[in-house]
């Protein structure tokens, strides 16, 4: 199993007027993790032919803190096993 790399990948996603830009992106092969400045959390395909980047997943900020706390339970209780 490769491990994620951590490739800043937002210059290929255009910005609408006002947006602020990506403080970080996650290149996980075939699709790429969007870190938000509003602590929003977005999953995009990595290869985009069309000129508007289609998402498969978007979390609020809410939403990404309770799978961060859910992924974390789970990490620890595997690690204790």
């Amino acid at each position: 199993m490769s491990t994620p790399s951590r490739h800043l990948v937002s210059s290929a996603i255009p910005m609408d007027e006002g947006q602020h830009p990506l403080p970080q992106a996650i290149d996980l092969g075939a699709h790429h993790l969007l870190l938000n400045s509003d602590q929003s959390i977005e999953l995009m395909q990595a290869a985009q032919e069309a000129s508007k980047p289609e998402y498969v997943l978007c979390l609020d900020a809410t939403e990404a803190y309770r799978l961060m706390q859910c992924l974390n339970d789970l990490f620890k209780q595997t690690s204790n096993e």
